[in-house]
């Protein structure tokens, strides 16, 4: 039987949308390697969100970086594709992103398997042999293994790799725009606190 405590939560609770998303995607990708049976679509859902917490990067780290061209001018930096925000971005604090090396190279191979994803496909031919478990269903099993094969990083070191090189490329930008360490940790960097109810235990 599990047995239920009431805490008390207090403070503000704010939202940094780029360590929550990471951390989300990060959750997302350990699941992957532990739930075979549901591994393609917690893939895809990393992998959008994965490319969601660059996206939110972009719109934390921007505004401070580029203070006046970020929502002003005739071209504003926030209406740009992403891969050009960050060229911007990386510009004005100093770093160059050049999208032929990495850990450039991933970034931009990150937002292009999260472009494809909205791309439908033609049909393509299918004629292999797949091992499946005794009591799977094997439809089922069959449709995750192909589609995972003909998605891109749908592979989970190849999305492990590529979420890596991600992370140390948007941590240059961070760390040479004067970020925050603190913000990286999502409870750490919690303004609130949380503290146990007296006589609160129950089944």
């Amino acid at each position: 039987m599990n047995t239920k405590r009431n805490v008390r939560v207090s403070g503000s609770a704010d939202y940094r949308p780029w360590p929550e998303l990471n951390h989300a995607a990060r959750s997302l990708r350990r699941m992957a390697r532990e739930e075979a049976g549901f591994r393609l679509h917690l893939m895809t859902g990393s992998l959008v969100l994965t490319a969601m917490a660059v996206e939110a990067f972009c719109a934390t780290v921007g505004p401070k970086a580029l203070p006046e061209a970020w929502h002003h001018g005739r071209a504003p930096v926030v209406r740009k594709p992403l891969a050009r925000q960050l060229e911007l971005i990386g510009a004005g604090v100093g770093v160059f992103v050049d999208f032929d090396l990495e850990p450039w190279t991933s970034v931009r191979q990150l937002l292009e398997a999260r472009s494809d994803l909205l791309v439908p496909k033609p049909g393509f031919g299918v004629d292999e042999v797949l091992s499946v478990d005794e009591d799977a269903d094997a439809r089922f099993d069959a449709h995750m293994t192909v589609q995972a094969q003909h998605r891109t990083l749908h592979g989970i070191a190849d999305l492990e790799r590529v979420a890596v090189e991600v992370n140390r490329g948007l941590l240059y930008l961070w760390d040479a725009a004067g970020g925050d360490e603190l913000a990286l940790n999502v409870l750490e960097a919690a303004q609130w606190t949380v503290t146990e109810v007296p006589g609160s235990g129950q089944p």
